[in-house]
């Protein structure tokens, strides 16, 4: 995706799993992070996978695991995909998620967050994502919800809330389950929030963050039982967490990853749509690349891990709840 070029912010994470097998690293010189030398879903010649491939949501399917992804190809339209790993993360593509003709809408969708939770001993599995559904094909403007009870077929989609709402994500803050989102208020790039009163039943949308400068995607970690959001700016990596008045705020004491200048090829010199992954041994995350701010073409999946001690140690959690 073209960053910065439009006024909105986009945001991703996904659901932690246990375990992703032996990942090859390279050194980064960076305290907190370090990331797989290649990616690991990369784009595909000749198809609708051509350009883009980003934001993963990265769930368990027992044994397996199963990877939701935004792809944007040769027909120019963003849609959601599926791929699925037996072991390890050597996933492989399943396809399109919905039968498009049957889609109550025409427009793009993309961003994909997968919740899992349980209902009588049995997982169950709640999708939420942005779509355009209005007169623009490439405007997000709602959020839809799908539900699965085995990870690779899914319900009809169902419109949740409507917004200028891009990638949304859902957190526990204060003892509520909060649906978070991106958006744009007079120009302003801004993080919205809804209480989820069940899966597929939002209400109470408000604003929860501002900023006067560029922000673009974020991931979010559990830091002493609070949830913690690592946002990607322009330039860096920074924390935000929730205060008493259920606010963001910034937490992080200095810039968590600058990112890498130079002229020479990189795949992922720009890191984006950071996605942990906190049960996995190292804990790990997932995230988008591409070569820099602009590049119209190339954004792909990578795989790396992180030390929450050293994240940790960056933070002043004394506002958070």
């Amino acid at each position: 995706m073209n960053k910065y070029t439009v006024p909105i912010i986009l945001v991703a994470l996904v659901v932690a799993f246990a375990g992703v097998g032996y990942i090859g690293l390279g050194g980064t010189g960076n305290p907190i992070f370090s990331w797989q030398d290649e990616p690991i879903i990369r784009i595909s010649p000749g198809s609708d996978e051509s350009e883009h491939v980003e934001y993963p949501s990265v769930y368990s399917l027992g044994e397996a695991r199963g990877l939701l992804y935004s792809a944007y190809g040769d027909d120019q339209r963003w849609r959601i995909k599926l791929a699925v790993a037996q072991t390890g993360h050597n996933f492989v593509r399943q396809g399109n998620i919905f039968d498009e003709s049957k889609l109550p809408f025409k427009g793009a969708y993309a961003f994909p967050f997968v919740n899992v939770s349980s209902r009588n001993g049995k997982a169950v599995f709640n999708l939420y994502f942005s779509a355009a559904d209005g007169d623009e094909p490439s405007r997000y403007t709602a959020v839809y919800h799908a539900f699965s009870d085995n990870g690779l077929s899914w319900s009809a989609p169902e419109k949740l809330l409507a917004d200028n709402a891009l990638d949304p994500v859902v957190v526990t803050s204060n003892g509520k389950a909060l649906i978070v989102y991106s958006s744009v208020i007079n120009g302003t790039n801004v993080i919205r929030s809804a209480v989820l009163l069940t899966a597929n039943t939002a209400q109470d949308i408000r604003t929860v963050y501002s900023a006067p400068s560029g922000f673009y995607t974020m991931g979010a970690v559990t830091i002493d039982n609070k949830p913690v959001l690592i946002l990607e700016t322009e330039k860096n990596w920074i924390a935000l967490c929730f205060n008493a008045s259920g606010d963001l705020t910034q937490v992080s004491t200095s810039p968590l990853l600058e990112f890498e200048k130079g002229t020479g090829i990189l795949w992922d010199r720009l890191k984006y749509g950071m996605s942990f992954h906190e049960a996995s041994s190292p804990p790990a995350f997932y995230y988008n690349g591409i070569a820099g701010h602009g590049v119209p073409v190339g954004g792909q999946i990578g795989i790396g891990t992180y030390d929450p001690h050293a994240l940790a140690s960056k933070l002043d959690m004394a506002g958070c709840k």
